[in-house]
């Protein structure tokens, strides 16, 4: 059974119909829209956190609270091990 979908149309085709359509797909074209929709997501994960990381954004608590606690000397060096 499938979930309850929006009916929003983009290009005047439902999300049914986008499926669909990639369905029909040579293999090549799958993997090349694939790559493409993969690309879109990291580019808005990379818009998000500079969102998050800038001043007044979200995550900058976070920041200064690990920027505090170096000045106090919470965290030192990280070494590497050799095996």
């Amino acid at each position: 059974m499938q979930a309850c979908r929006p009916e929003r149309q983009v290009l005047g085709m439902t999300l049914d119909a986008l499926e669909e359509a990639v369905a029909e797909l040579q293999p090549e074209e799958r993997t090349a829209l694939a790559n493409w929709l993969n690309e879109q997501d990291m580019d808005e994960w990379d818009r998000q956190i500079q969102a998050d990381f800038s001043e007044g954004g979200r995550g900058m608590h976070l920041l200064e609270d690990v920027r505090e606690d170096v000045r106090s000397g919470k965290f030192g060096p990280l070494h590497s091990r050799r095996t």
